[in-house]
């Protein structure tokens, strides 16, 4: 019964509906930079500092699943919506950045024997635990994602400007990549919200990518990949390939949703392991974070800064210690229309990691 109710409220951790969202890399620039537009229903959430060295255990649901353990090699910087340790995205110490994205065909596979773990909190593994997308891969196949209730889709890429595309379809894990360990190529490092093959496919039309039409207007998935993957292509690059962090910013300006659903905009340079983040309501600053100047060491208390907030530039020692409450009252926001026991269940995981120090 305690399965079945943990598997219920589990399921609550996403909205049903999905909005568009777009993820790109520009391997081109000197800095390696990764963007992704969060178009979503809400705005709210906080940036975490993840500490390396701590031992976790996966948050599991269906009474067929099977836990396992690990302890974080790699201090991550991610955005967290629905809970610390359950996050959108990230950046790791090691230059690896992560986004998810939604992915309405994706489909699961079955239980088994296999170690699983759930579709949000696979990114905070993979943060913890890979350097590079080479590692990423390996890890991929060596786990189950077992949902909760997004059908997500993932772009990954490292430092050394290498990316991977993540996805179930037809209940098998399927990688593209140009990694060397990558059963699948890939040549265009984006994704929005079709698979991976009909994008790839689909842009073959276009100038830039081998045909004659004109990049396509609209926001319609597959459009949105075509131009978003066209202006990453075509960077204004300087001296030494050097690019402003200002233009992913003007990628992500022509693939935003209409509507005020394009909450927040995010840009990492994996080469310096920077991230530049702006919220798209009340304040429209550009704030970045350097994870050179944040403190990894798990002895040390968890610390979190407010999305929400009235700052610009270089935000870096502008984090907090975590609370429970702040978790708490995050979790509530996200699922307003659900009962107390779930809200705490979800913001209570936190205490069940250990510092391994």
């Amino acid at each position: 019964m305690k399965r079945r109710i943990v598997s219920l409220i589990l399921s609550l951790l996403f909205p049903i509906s999905a909005l568009p969202c777009s993820a790109f890399f520009i391997p081109q620039s000197a800095e390696s930079y990764m963007g992704k537009s969060y178009d979503w229903h809400y705005g709210h959430g906080y940036l975490t500092i993840n500490k390396r060295n701590v031992k976790k255990e996966s948050f599991q649901f269906n009474a067929d699943d099977v836990s396992f353990t690990w302890t974080s090699k790699f201090g991550s910087v991610s955005f967290n919506q629905y809970g610390h340790e359950f996050p959108l995205g990230g950046i790791n110490e090691a230059g690896l950045a992560i986004e998810v994205l939604w992915l309405s065909e994706s489909t699961y596979p079955d239980a088994s024997s296999q170690r699983s773990i759930n579709e949000s909190q696979w990114i905070q593994y993979m943060l913890d635990s890979a350097e590079n997308i080479e590692e990423l891969i390996t890890l991929a196949r060596m786990v189950r994602i077992s949902p909760v209730q997004a059908s997500v889709h993932y772009l990954a890429c490292d430092q050394k400007k290498n990316c991977a595309v993540i996805e179930y379809l037809q209940k098998n894990l399927v990688i593209h990549s140009n990694a060397k360990n990558s059963p699948l190529p890939m040549d265009i490092p984006s994704i929005t919200n079709s698979n991976y093959d009909s994008s790839e496919n689909f842009a073959q039309d276009f100038k830039g990518f081998g045909g004659n039409e004109d990049i396509p207007g609209g926001y319609g998935s597959l459009n949105r990949f075509v131009r978003a993957s066209y202006l990453a292509k075509v960077a204004p690059l300087g001296e030494g390939n050097s690019l402003s962090s200002n233009y992913p910013f003007e990628i992500l300006d022509s693939v935003a949703s209409s509507g005020g659903f394009s909450k927040f905009n995010i840009v990492y340079n994996l080469r310096d392991k920077k991230l530049f983040y702006r919220t798209r309501f009340d304040n429209t600053a550009v704030r970045s974070v350097e994870l050179s100047k944040l403190n990894f060491d798990c002895s040390k208390p968890t610390q979190t800064l407010n999305l929400e907030n009235n700052l610009s530039g270089d935000v870096s020692e502008e984090f907090s210690d975590y609370s429970y409450q702040e978790n708490l009252n995050m979790v509530k926001k996200s699922l307003p229309e659900y009962p107390s026991y779930v809200h705490q269940l979800i913001a209570t995981y936190p205490n069940s990691t250990e510092c391994m120090n």
